[in-house]
């Protein structure tokens, strides 16, 4: 998350990234932008058709990877994140695994060394 602020800060400035970040409705942010006008999006706000919503973890990388103008296409860094990711609420609620942690375990750092290298520069 710092990281994804610093990447932001840099491309949109440090206010806007906070208000991105805290949910705020920026339409020029948001995920409807590309699918109705700035009027129509103030008119469905203004009627709560339209809710403040923190960022996910996903649409944040997605707007880095955005800002970065990464090389690795979208699919191929979700790939990677979904890796990283795999076990991680089996293992975080206590449900029984027949995989071999070890290799999922392995396999989930060698996939966040593999996002650090895209986001680290």
């Amino acid at each position: 998350m710092l990281k994804a602020r610093r990447i932001l800060s840099e491309a949109w400035g440090e206010e806007e990234t906070n208000r991105y970040l805290d949910g705020e409705l920026i339409f020029e942010r948001h995920k409807l932008k590309d699918c109705i006008d700035q009027d129509k999006f103030n008119d469905c706000v203004a009627r709560g058709k339209i809710s403040p919503e923190v960022p996910t973890t996903n649409q944040i990388w997605k707007k880095c990877h955005d800002e970065l103008k990464l090389t690795i296409s979208k699919t191929k860094l979700s790939n990677i994140v979904d890796k990283i990711r795999e076990k991680r609420n089996e293992v975080m609620h206590g449900v029984e695994i027949s995989d071999d942690l070890e290799q999922v375990a392995f396999e989930a750092i060698e996939n966040f060394e593999k996002f650090i290298e895209y986001f680290g520069k």
